[in-house]
């Protein structure tokens, strides 16, 4: 059967069931075998397009493939760069530390030895020397060291925020105490309603309720 056929045929079981009531036996008995022909029409559109869904699946994958094939080299080698550029800044940032660091000394012993020869001009009662001598040692520059990594078009460097649960106890007595969102622990649906169907009315979770929900199946 062409798709065009099939499109003329599964559109007549909507337009039934929009006008379709069921009210008495005899039509919740008409509603089944409704059911039942639909669920045989189903199988046509299946046998129709499932072969080539399939086909189309199979390039489809093959497509993704081989572009995961042809950017893997592209993607290492440029995680390779990224790392040399991150690194090379960040032994940068070291050098520029230590510099500052030792800049930050040399400042530091300039100024107490300042202090020290106003204490010594203070104690010969040299009041305005000893004055003079302070304000110099107040005023010693402590240079702030810069290294410039080279400017590249097009590259660029940022920091991102990640968080990570070391204690997830604590997180949830966090959200029990109204000090963390509720948001930061989200319920696993999955996990409770698998537990649900093996354990049925037997499961017993603080703070989750079992229900059933009735669902009709038909075959053809």
């Amino acid at each position: 059967m062409n798709a065009t056929d099939l499109s003329v045929e599964v559109s007549q079981p909507l337009a039934e069931a929009r006008v379709f009531k069921i009210v008495t036996q005899e039509q919740y008995t008409g509603a089944g075998e409704k059911l039942r022909g639909i669920k045989a029409l189903m199988q046509k559109v299946n046998a129709t397009f499932d072969p080539i869904i399939s086909k189309a699946y199979a390039a489809h994958k093959e497509a993704v493939q081989q572009k995961k094939n042809h950017e893997a080299p592209l993607i290492e080698a440029e995680g390779i760069y990224k790392r040399g550029l991150l690194s090379y800044q960040q032994e940068q940032e070291r050098i520029r530390r230590e510099e500052q660091a030792r800049v930050d000394e040399i400042a530091r012993k300039e100024r107490e030895k300042l202090e020290a020869r106003a204490a010594a001009a203070e104690a010969k009662g040299k009041q305005e020397k000893a004055e003079e001598l302070r304000v110099q040692a107040a005023t010693v520059p402590a240079p702030v060291v810069q290294i410039e990594t080279p400017k590249v078009a097009g590259i660029s460097t940022r920091e991102t925020y990640k968080a990570t649960v070391t204690d997830f106890k604590a997180l949830l007595q966090g959200v029990i105490d109204g000090k963390v969102p509720e948001g930061a622990v989200m319920a696993n649906d999955a996990f409770l309603n698998a537990q649900a169907r093996l354990q049925k009315t037997a499961l017993n979770y603080p703070g989750v309720r079992v229900h059933t929900e009735q669902i009709m199946s038909s075959r053809s």
